[in-house]
């Protein structure tokens, strides 16, 4: 299922675990998929509580574009990283592969 969402991007209570280095603008962590068709592309490892993703988003969802932008698979995740966190009362246009129910 490819689904296209938009987010407001705030700044979101840290004491629910999760620290600046790893935290993006609408409360998710990434990592890598390290396997099949979509490897390289970055996947929603956790969505916290306190995030604009938060039911929207799941833990394994596929990024596949910020913004209008396709996701470049070599680049590095720091990259997709920086495209989702931007500024605070902004938005963002994130589009995913979900693989899941």
């Amino acid at each position: 299922m490819r689904i296209l969402t938009s987010f407001q991007l705030h700044s979101f209570d840290l004491a629910f675990g999760a620290s600046p280095s790893d935290s993006y603008g609408i409360g998710v962590t990434l990592d890598k998929v390290g396997h099949g068709p979509n490897t390289g592309l970055p996947t929603i490892k956790e969505v916290l509580p306190n995030g604009s993703a938060f039911s929207k988003l799941a833990c394994g969802d596929v990024l596949i574009s910020v913004s209008g932008q396709l996701i470049d698979k070599s680049a590095p995740l720091k990259t997709t990283m920086q495209t989702i966190k931007g500024t605070v009362d902004t938005f963002v246009d994130i589009t995913i592969l979900r693989f899941h129910p």
